[in-house]
């Protein structure tokens, strides 16, 4: 290059715009068309006026990715060990700043402005990559992570609190553990069904791993075999003793159509939806791949642990929060929201797990509970019990009832 430019002539200019007519044409279209890349890095900015242009565009061009496509489109399941991982994490650090709240005996604060805050901090502890946006991904991964936290946690506290009972013994009886269980279950009725749950092999002892099920039923087989029944009969529509693909979707789905436009974004969805359940359902829950769920697959699937709880708690919170319908959560959609949050299973898995375990219990007939071995007399007698003649009675010798 020269140190001095040559202006080109006028008749040059007039030359080359002969030549090429569409050349001014292209300049408008492309002058045009940064005026539209401006207005979109405006609109995508979210109010991050002062970040760099590129930081922008890239976010302009994420709203649009995130936009033409359904919301269950934005979870990869290969994350979730990774993110739950790290919501686990955040989990613990929440715990001890919030312990009334987050912890295992805790539950949503009443006050609102006690709520408030505490949602901010789940907000911040949740958006893992720190940009102020909450996705699908990072809520089921922390929500994944509240429960391996808490089973973590409960499993340590439980193996703590036996030996401080069982004082060397490698078992212990209900006498040793009903005041205990009155304080975890709220009554002696509630207890003595948690006790019999635990009780795998009904022998009326509990060893240290049984006694983790008796003061958290929530991890008990015995209880997901109950949910498995109930889940069963009322999702079983056709009464074949299965949960056929159908059965399933008409239970899972949360949102139950794709409307009239097949181009709107509950269309979107609703396809990405249905297609994540149709897979969960084929490689997740039907573990012997015949079409159908039966009960035995019931039970594992009611495993607290087991990630489509996560996934669909974090897809029906966003999907009811999300109130832009960018598919991404701001702190200010989830306070408007805040009712939502209040009330999750998962969120506050502790307290919710414990009132639903108490619930099936007291629907359940009231029984008498099993007694260690060494107290129980067998006698012969000939007698009437209720409704049904018994040759065999059971006396137990420290309680006044009788047991047939």
């Amino acid at each position: 290059p020269t140190s001095r430019r040559q202006e080109p002539s006028k008749e040059h200019c007039q030359q080359q715009t002969a030549v090429v007519p569409w050349a001014m044409a292209g300049t408008k279209l492309r002058l045009a068309w940064l005026r539209v890349s401006v207005l979109l890095l405006l609109l995508g900015a979210h109010g991050v006026g002062t970040a760099p242009v590129h930081t922008n565009f890239v976010m302009v061009h994420k709203n649009i990715v995130m936009t033409l496509h359904g919301l269950m489109e934005h979870l990869n399941p290969a994350e979730l060990p990774a993110l739950s991982k790290r919501g686990a994490e955040a989990y613990t650090l929440l715990v001890e700043a919030h312990p009334n709240v987050a912890g295992a005996d805790g539950g949503p604060p009443e006050d609102e402005e006690e709520l408030v805050k505490f949602l901010t901090a789940v907000y911040h502890a949740i958006d893992f990559d720190n940009n102020d946006r909450m996705y699908l991904s990072e809520l089921a991964g922390y929500l994944l992570g509240v429960v391996e936290a808490h089973h973590t946690a409960t499993r340590t506290t439980s193996r703590a609190l036996f030996k401080s009972i069982a004082a060397g013994k490698q078992q212990i009886d209900f006498d040793m553990v009903s005041g205990l269980g009155v304080k975890l279950h709220g009554n002696v009725e509630y207890a003595a069904h948690a006790f019999d749950d635990a009780d795998v092999d009904g022998d009326a002892w509990l060893t240290e791993a049984e006694f983790a099920d008796f003061a958290h039923p929530e991890w008990s087989r015995a209880v997901r075999m109950r949910f498995a029944t109930t889940f069963l009969a009322e999702c079983d529509i056709d009464n074949d003793g299965f949960i056929n693909m159908t059965e399933f979707l008409a239970e899972s789905l949360h949102i139950k159509d794709p409307g009239n436009n097949k181009w709107s974004a509950q269309a979107f969805d609703y396809r990405s939806e249905d297609s994540e359940r149709r897979r969960a359902f084929r490689e997740d829950i039907d573990l012997n791949g015949d079409g159908l769920v039966e009960h035995r697959e019931l039970v594992v699937l009611l495993n607290p642990r087991h990630a489509t709880h996560a996934i669909s708690e974090a897809y029906a919170l966003l999907a009811d929060s999300d109130t832009n319908g960018d598919h991404e959560l701001s702190l200010k959609e989830m306070l408007e929201h805040k009712d939502n949050f209040a009330y999750s299973k998962l969120l506050f898995f502790g307290h919710e797990a414990h009132k639903g375990v108490e619930q099936m219990y007291q629907g359940m007939v009231r029984r008498g509970r099993r007694l260690p071995m060494k107290t129980v007399v067998l006698t012969t007698v000939s007698s009437v019990c209720g409704s049904q003649q018994c040759s065999l009675c059971l006396t137990f010798t420290d309680v006044t009832s009788q047991a047939h």
